[in-house]
């Protein structure tokens, strides 16, 4: 073709094909504020109890009930080691390792308090190492319930519960009737006073025992117990023997990651059915849920707290289903259940700049169960799920991703404020 038909020809085709997008701005992390699990510990119940569900011989733990194992704490800084790797790809964190803005609030509790020093071990490994925690002996940020400034509305509570059981204990029962069996085979046979203290039969086991809702003094607490109880909490301390002893199977040798993760629903589904309950979720989490956008938009009472580009809040389980519940939340890592909140596991926001715009994303984090399990951090060591806040948008504000991550879909912060504020409004 000519050379003066060919510029033409060109041009032309250009005309037709379609014009090539302009990239809109990279968002920019300017603030991260996180709810964490405190890391494994030991069993909260005493032995006696444990006795009486199986008769077999328990493993014998380094620490007290309920408190931080080294083992654990080792965990929560080889976490946070990787968790400080990432933000630093994000730009939020310096590369030097030299010291930043950062808080971290601790509940009193031994296990959180402990863990709190292993986040700081994980994130600021030559200091300064100090985090701060509430002056009452129970934290209302924490435990709003049993530190008297809320209260729990017991007819509206189980009616709530019986709601999330499809109806009813006896139907949320049936549901998990293989997985509980499972678990009944595991711990073998129950204590002598296993069956009278829980309303069974003669010969009864946790496969054919009752379940109840209970609510403790003042109606501060409610629990399920009986079968569904015990066999969440069982399931539970399958997996803090599973983190806490290293190429060791759990569950008196017969609980390998297979069977973790057959009998791990149990205690998701039956913690979920009374901590994401609505009116027990209002109750434990608006005080929670308020300091927490409050941490992230930098409009707390604590100026070292508002400056902080790294705010961390370290509680439990309890308060990240609270949480979850209220800012209606869900999200699945590979190796574990639905809405699962393993030892150390974290709930994070974090806030975007773009432009002149203002972003929140949400993201669940938690160690995968090789590396809870392993002498030595595996590759697939931290697994990450993107949390929807699609439901918080009135505008879509996009997603966003690189080469070396994604942070899902962003909500504008405007929209998410108003959510939150609704919440607090509703509750």
């Amino acid at each position: 073709m000519s050379t003066r038909f060919l510029l033409p020809f060109l041009l032309a085709i250009a005309l037709l094909l379609p014009t090539p997008c302009i990239g809109q701005e990279a968002p920019r992390l300017v603030k991260q504020v996180v709810l964490v699990r405190h890391g494994v510990r030991s069993p909260t119940q005493s032995l006696a109890t444990l006795q009486s569900w199986s008769r077999q011989e328990w493993p014998i733990w380094p620490v007290g009930r309920g408190q931080l194992t080294p083992r654990g704490a080792e965990l929560v800084i080889l976490q946070w080691q990787k968790q400080r790797a990432y933000l630093e790809r994000l730009g939020l964190l310096p590369t030097d390792w030299k010291p930043f803005p950062l808080f971290v609030y601790a509940d009193r509790d031994e296990r959180t308090q402990a863990t709190a020093a292993a986040i700081l071990l994980g994130l600021l490994p030559r200091g300064p190492l100090s985090y701060a925690m509430g002056p009452a002996p129970v934290d209302p940020l924490f435990h709003p319930v049993r530190a008297g400034g809320r209260q729990l509305d017991r007819e509206q509570v189980k009616k709530d519960i019986l709601a999330a059981a499809n109806g009813s204990l006896k139907q949320l029962s049936r549901e998990l009737a293989p997985r509980i069996s499972r678990l009944a085979a595991i711990a073998g046979q129950p204590g002598q006073s296993f069956c009278s203290d829980n309303h069974g039969d003669r010969n009864c086991t946790l496969a054919t025992i009752p379940s109840e809702i209970s609510f403790g003094s003042d109606d501060r607490t409610v629990v399920l117990k009986g079968q569904l109880g015990i066999a969440s909490s069982l399931a539970e301390i399958l997996l803090l023997e599973y983190g806490q002893w290293p190429d060791q199977a759990a569950g008196w040798g017969r609980v390998d990651k297979r069977v973790l993760q057959e009998v791990l629903p149990v205690h998701t589904r039956v913690f979920d059915v009374v901590n994401r309950a609505p009116s027990v979720a209002s109750a434990r989490g608006s005080l929670l849920l308020e300091e927490l956008h409050a941490a992230l938009t930098g409009q707390t009472s604590s100026e070292a707290m508002n400056a902080a580009s790294l705010v961390v809040f370290v509680g439990h389980d309890t308060n990240i289903a609270n949480i979850g519940a209220l800012l209606k939340l869900h999200w699945k890592l590979p190796d574990y259940p639905r809405d699962d909140i393993p030892p150390g596991s974290c709930l994070i926001l974090n806030l975007w700049q773009r432009g002149s715009e203002e972003l929140v994303s949400a993201e669940f984090a938690a160690l995968s169960l090789d590396a809870l399990h392993a002498a030595r951090m595996p590759a697939d060591d931290l697994q990450r799920a993107h949390i929807s806040l699609r439901h918080f948008s009135r505008t879509a504000a996009g997603s966003f991703t690189s080469e070396t991550f994604t942070v899902g879909t962003f909500c504008p912060l405007k929209d998410f404020t108003a959510g939150v504020q609704a919440i607090l409004d509703a509750h």
